[in-house]
């Protein structure tokens, strides 16, 4: 409707359609403005969620969570490791946070603190196997099964 509207009035009035031409291209260019400051931000994982990070609340517990995730890949360890430690203090009832530093921890080798974070993760969520997968096995190995994965 808004299209007819504007063709109509384009057509009423004798210089419409180069006042109507003028402001679609000044309404272009601000979106050709806007893009390009906004594609710095997406240029990879971490950009993305470092500007997300100071622009939203810092409660946003998928934000640190990913990011922390996106530290563990890159190879910045320390950096993750504080990333899931928040995750952790805004919601310590939630086991996926657990798991995800004890994969941190096991990176750096921090086995003992690994098996501690396992283990509080299969504690938070009883049927779900995935910290004694991949991450936990090498820790269940070291003759602590019962304790990285309780009954």
């Amino acid at each position: 409707m808004v299209s007819w509207g504007l063709a109509d009035l384009a057509a009423a009035w004798p210089r419409g359609r180069v006042a109507l031409a003028s402001v679609a291209a000044l309404a272009l260019g601000g979106c050709l403005a806007t893009t390009w400051s906004q594609v710095r931000y997406w240029r990879n994982s971490t950009a993305l969620y470092e500007n997300a990070r100071y622009r939203s609340l810092p409660t946003i517990i998928w934000l640190h969570d990913n990011l922390g995730n996106t530290f563990l890949d890159e190879g910045k360890v320390d950096a993750a490791v504080q990333q899931f430690q928040e995750v952790i203090r805004l919601t310590p009832a939630i086991g996926k946070p657990y798991n995800d530093l004890g994969k941190a921890y096991a990176v750096q080798g921090k086995m003992d603190g690994a098996m501690i974070m396992f283990s509080n993760a299969a504690r938070l969520i009883p049927d779900w196997r995935k910290p004694v997968g991949i991450w936990g096995a090498p820790i269940c190995l070291r003759a602590k099964w019962r304790k990285a994965w309780p009954k």
